[in-house]
């Protein structure tokens, strides 16, 4: 699910994110310095691990610091030299995650 084309705390934005994170088997976490400094970040992430749903870090900007749930996760480097190699292992992870959840 993406919420870019929803308004921003919008009740059909709060909908959707609630819908997302029920249904959601797998969440990838994108860090930015803008995502990090947005106000809901945190809680999302966090619904997913209390429910010990797959969470997958990836990692924009190097420079942001990463939380400590997220730290025991496999973290996606985002390479911008190399797009394609990152989308690469970003999806090899995620069939990873779902191999291991469907046992």
């Amino acid at each position: 699910m993406v919420d870019q084309y929803l308004t921003p705390n919008g009740d059909d934005w709060l909908e959707a994110i609630e819908q997302a994170l029920y249904e959601c088997w797998l969440m990838v976490v994108v860090l930015s310095e803008h995502s990090a400094g947005q106000p809901n970040f945190k809680m999302q992430y966090r619904y997913f691990l209390n429910r010990d749903k797959a969470v997958v870090p990836l990692l924009l900007d190097a420079d942001v610091s990463l939380p400590v749930e997220l730290a025991k996760k496999r973290i996606i480097v985002h390479n911008p030299n190399d797009k394609r190699g990152s989308i690469h292992r970003l999806i090899f992870e995620i069939k990873e995650l779902r191999k291991l959840t469907q046992k």
